[in-house]
């Protein structure tokens, strides 16, 4: 999230240079790079748009209004991969034997 400015048509994958959008994301790409040049072994993980567990997020709210027949009024300038967190964690799990890279 916010590495990339959204200009591309396609979606971004791991190896494409980062365009932040804004000074987060630049902070975002300057922490990633920091890890890269001082760190012998290092994994940088690119996620967004969490869900699960506790607490409110997109998914659930748009999956209640759906339960309940409401009007589901989002934003539609915005793209993303809704990434369960569960999934997420076994994923660490399983990128932390992997070679050092971006995933």
């Amino acid at each position: 999230d916010y590495v990339f400015d959204g200009e591309w048509s396609t979606p971004y994958n791991e190896e494409q240079f980062p365009s932040p959008v804004n000074h987060y994301g630049y902070t975002k790409w300057l922490a990633e790079e920091y890890i890269r040049c001082y760190k012998e072994t290092w994994r940088i993980i690119r996620t967004s748009w969490l869900f699960g567990g506790e607490g409110s997020n997109f998914v659930k709210t748009i999956a209640e209004k759906s339960r309940r027949n409401e009007k589901v009024a989002v934003v539609d300038d915005q793209v993303g991969s809704p990434t369960h967190v569960s999934d997420l964690s076994l994923s660490i799990l399983n990128i932390m034997s992997a070679p050092s890279g971006v995933y």
